[in-house]
């Protein structure tokens, strides 16, 4: 837990990031980290797909 509060603690965390992890915190662990590696591949897949050359920077169709 000594990472998570160093994240939340931290000016340069985003406040995305910290309302994400404060509200996984009160949930089910097992689920809120199934949930949160969904969320990752998710978001790796859309950064991939943004950063491809020729995409919309924006990454809207």
């Amino acid at each position: 837990m000594e990472e998570i509060d160093r994240v939340m603690r931290d000016p340069a965390a985003s406040r995305w990031l910290r309302d994400a992890l404060r509200g996984a915190l009160v949930r089910d662990p097992v689920d809120a980290a199934n949930d949160a590696q969904l969320l990752a591949r998710l978001l790796d897949a859309r950064c991939a797909g943004v950063l491809a050359p020729g995409k919309d920077p924006h990454g809207c169709p």
